[in-house]
């Protein structure tokens, strides 16, 4: 009973497979929605250039326009070139570790001593608490 169950289960996926494979669109229907799409490129591709081009109005009520991007960018160019860049907000650290001072460096002309820089007490080393009353 189980085999039965799985030939006719793959019979079954078989044909729809086949069906599917060969319902597809027919070389018109596919010519058809060819033509279809270029045509719609077509408008588009010209509504874009007609926007690009010519004075229309924007948002007639707020007294905005759309003006042909030649002449936009002439207009921008200029104004933007003559501004100078501002500098970017500073980053804001949550908790910001205290760097240790740099040494002071030595006078012109001076020279190195030979003394011995006294090294600062490793991080491992516990420190005194102050005694509480």
């Amino acid at each position: 009973m189980f085999v039965i169950g799985l030939i006719a289960l793959a019979l079954f996926l078989i044909g729809t497979v086949a069906l599917l494979s060969f319902s597809g669109p027919t070389p018109d229907e596919g010519a058809a929605r060819s033509q279809e799409r270029t045509k719609a490129y077509a408008e588009l591709q010209a509504e874009n250039k007609m926007r690009l081009e010519t004075f229309a109005w924007a948002d007639k009520a707020k007294g905005s326009v759309q003006i042909p991007i030649d002449l936009a960018i002439q207009l921008t160019l200029p104004r933007l070139q003559n501004k100078q860049p501002t500098p970017a907000d500073p980053i804001i650290v949550a908790a910001q570790v205290a760097a240790p001072e740099p040494a002071a460096s030595p006078e012109a002309g001076a020279t190195p001593s030979a003394e011995p820089i006294a090294a600062e007490p490793a991080a491992s080393e516990p420190t005194p608490m102050p005694a509480t009353p």
